[in-house]
C-alpha cells in the first residue's frame, strides 16, 4: 500500500514538474525543439527538490552523531535495578541546516548513583 503511494505522489509530481516546465517555457521565442530541451533540463533539474530535505537532514544526522554521539548504550547494566533519569532542559543546536533541539540525558542507579545509560 505505501508502494502504491509513493507511486501516486511521484506521478502527481512529475506531472506538476511538466505542467510548470511547460507554463515557464510557453511564452520564449525558442524553436520547438529548444523549448522541448528546456522543459526537459526543469523536470529531470527539479526532480532531486521532492528527496532533497532527506538527503540534506541524512547528512545532518550523521555529522551530528560523530560529533555528539550517545557516550554508552549498555542497557543491561540497567536490568533489575531501580533508575533514576536526570533530565536537563532542551537547548539548539548551532551550525545546522534544520533547527535541531538537543539534551544530554544520564540515567542513574538509584541507590549507588552509578551511572548506567
Amino acid at each position: 500500500m505505501a508502494g502504491l503511494i509513493l507511486l501516486v505522489v511521484l506521478a502527481g509530481f512529475i506531472a506538476l514538474l511538466v505542467f510548470l516546465s511547460r507554463q515557464a517555457t510557453q511564452s520564449l521565442a525558442l524553436s520547438a525543439e529548444a523549448k522541448t530541451a528546456l522543459r526537459w533540463l526543469i523536470v529531470i533539474g527539479a526532480f532531486p527538490l521532492m528527496v532533497a530535505d532527506e538527503i540534506v537532514g541524512k547528512y545532518q544526522f550523521e555529522a551530528l552523531c560523530q560529533a555528539n554521539g550517545i557516550e554508552s548504550t549498555d542497557i543491561s547494566m540497567a536490568r533489575d535495578k531501580r533508575v533514576i533519569g536526570e533530565y536537563v532542559e532542551r537547548s539548539s543546536l548551532g551550525g545546522t541546516i534544520i533547527p535541531i533541539k538537543f539534551s544530554n540525558e544520564v540515567f542513574r542507579d538509584a541507590v549507588t548513583g552509578e551511572v548506567l545509560i
